[in-house]
């Protein structure tokens, strides 16, 4: 037997969660130059947000 457990917000909370990780420079993977300016990013958020059908 099976017992389903709501978390209402859960989303919102693990993107805040990841942003804050990203702004404070933790856990990131990932670093992407633009214009000499340096961007941190988790490898995973960018896959998430791949169009779909892409591939690579």
């Amino acid at each position: 037997m099976f017992a389903a457990v709501c978390f209402p917000n859960v989303r919102a909370s693990v993107l805040d969660n990841l942003n804050r990780q990203r702004e404070e420079g933790r856990l990131c993977d990932l670093s992407i130059q633009v214009q000499g300016q340096v961007f941190r990013a988790h490898r995973c958020v960018l896959a998430g947000c791949r169009t779909a059908g892409s591939e690579g």
